[in-house]
């Protein structure tokens, strides 16, 4: 589950020579192109979280080796990484940092906070330095998988799995003074791992996670403004569910990427159609194990599956659908 820090961007293709267009015949003739140095923090980043400003700069937040484990947030400014801030802008041991941006703009990391009875913690960056946003260890730790993501009203909401409530999965949201409540804490009826928060169009939460309530598979639940309901039946993957993720086409669908356990740890993809949950392509589409999934559409509204690749010595490689099969990205 520790994330080590690598960030990488497509490189696109150029029209070059006049009457002479060069192209890509296949995913597969791009090339993956470093993003600033090879080693951007001073230690080993773990919990990486990656995230993009309004004006297009990537950020990543990790917790930070060579800061006594504390949050830091870094920024590419197109020639070099630099902190956002003071490095390890935490008090202290930041765990399962999670990176989003308010629709203002502003940068905001949540973290498991263990100087704070390991409860939740959310910092913004106001422009000049890291403030709290509410109180530190706001709600009884310990937690762990934590997902932040912006209402598009602009309340940040936090999701993630407590102890105080047998692991059960929990939704916060800020309302200006306090975190409070969003529906029932511990909205599962059993424990949850990898929890993963989103927003659809429309403004409703979504948590993805592994639902131990149904033999660890894949449950997704909605807040109707009233209540956490389920999304289709509860516990619809094929099999035990790890590191689910969620993410919205651009036409509202939720989607889902998850590995499953007893098909040799291969990535899985479904969607929602409004009634069932639908393989996207076909399942256990990786050639080996898939771990730390991580999915998210272009702009053209293909899934794309980040994850680290058994099947190529354990290093990083992308995926995506389109249309009919799964195909690599640039080299696995």
């Amino acid at each position: 589950m520790i994330k080590f820090l690598n960030v990488l961007l497509f490189l696109f293709p150029l029209t070059i020579f006049a009457q002479e267009q060069w192209y890509k015949t296949s995913p597969q003739d791009y090339s993956w192109m470093l993003v600033g140095n090879t080693s951007i923090s001073s230690g080993a980043a773990v919990y990486t979280s990656l995230a993009f400003s309004p004006s297009g700069e990537p950020y990543v937040a990790f917790q930070d080796y060579g800061n006594s484990l504390k949050a830091t947030v870094m920024k590419f400014d197109g020639n070099t990484w630099n902190n956002i801030g003071l490095d390890g802008c935490s008090a202290g041991t930041a765990e399962w940092t999670s990176l989003a941006f308010s629709p203002l703009g502003e940068p905001y990391v949540a973290f498991c906070d263990c100087v704070n009875s390991f409860g939740p913690t959310v910092m913004k960056f106001d422009g000049t330095n890291w403030v709290l946003v509410g109180p530190p260890g706001f709600a009884e730790g310990p937690i762990w998988f934590v997902s932040l993501a912006f209402h598009p009203s602009g309340q940040p909401y936090i999701a993630y799995s407590g102890m105080a409530w047998e692991g059960k999965g929990v939704v916060m949201k800020f309302d200006g003074t306090d975190w409070i409540n969003v529906g029932d804490s511990g909205f599962a009826f059993g424990e949850t791992h990898y929890t993963s928060l989103a927003f659809s169009p429309s403004g409703q939460p979504f948590v993805a996670f592994q639902d131990y309530e149904n033999t660890a598979k894949a449950t997704v639940k909605k807040f109707d403004g009233s209540a956490w309901v389920n999304v289709g039946m509860a516990g619809f993957s094929p099999g035990p569910a790890d590191y689910t993720n969620i993410a919205f086409s651009q036409s509202g669908e939720p989607y889902v990427a998850f590995q499953i356990k007893g098909n040799s740890m291969k990535a899985t993809v479904m969607r929602f159609d409004g009634t069932t949950w639908l393989n996207v392509g076909m399942p256990f589409f990786t050639p080996g194990d898939a771990s730390d999934l991580s999915l998210a559409f272009s702009p053209s509204n293909e899934p794309h599956v980040a994850f680290c690749d058994q099947a190529n010595n354990y290093n990083s490689s992308v995926m995506k659908f389109n249309g009919s099969v799964w195909e690599y990205i640039g080299s696995p």
